[in-house]
């Protein structure tokens, strides 16, 4: 399963849900794996499309540690195939802080 780092205690919205999402899994006996990951390097593109106006664009500040979608793919099958009867929580995320301006 695909989750997000650092969702710990925020019980909000999409965050909720993923939390929710885990706890199910865990819950289920069957063997699996939960891979939190870091926002994708492509979420700057999805804020770049949502913010702008003609030729404008609105962007936020933020302090992001973005990973290719595709590294977290190949991630997350690598769990799923190495996944036993018990819970194996891994994450996928770089290891340095990059700002998004």
């Amino acid at each position: 399963m695909l989750s997000i780092v650092g969702i710990d205690g925020i019980d909000v919205s999409y965050y909720a849900g993923k939390l929710a999402q885990e706890l199910v899994v865990e819950a289920s006996g069957v063997p699996h794996a939960i891979v939190r990951a870091a926002q994708f390097h492509e979420f700057a593109e999805q804020i770049s499309a949502r913010t702008s106006l003609c030729p404008l664009t609105i962007a936020p500040r933020l302090l992001v540690r973005p990973v290719a979608a595709r590294e977290v793919g190949e991630h997350l099958i690598r769990a799923a195939e190495a996944a036993r009867p018990a819970a194996r929580r891994t994450s996928s995320s770089p290891r340095s802080t990059r700002p998004l301006t």
